[in-house]
């Protein structure tokens, strides 16, 4: 290659370095987040009916068991929206 071509691309490569950092400067500068949270004050008093759910009395390795249980919420906050 002749010192044309070397300089040509080397001023080629320069310029689109430049604009890289150029661009990637401007994203981060003009990045806006927007937030909304929600606070709530109350209480979550969970209540568990049964309150035992597995008795472990006879049970070996490899046994396993399905239990059912209900889950109540005693204080004031939903807990459906509790994330």
């Amino acid at each position: 290659m002749n010192i044309k071509k070397q300089m040509g691309l080397g001023i080629m490569s320069a310029a689109l370095g430049i604009m890289l950092i150029a661009g990637g400067t401007f994203a981060f500068f003009s990045d806006s987040e927007t937030s909304n949270n929600t606070f709530a004050a109350g209480t979550l008093d969970l209540e568990m009916e049964p309150t035992a759910l597995i008795d472990l009395d006879n049970m070996k390795p490899g046994d396993s068991m399905i239990r059912d249980f209900e889950l109540r919420n005693n204080g004031t906050l939903d807990m459906s929206k509790v994330t």
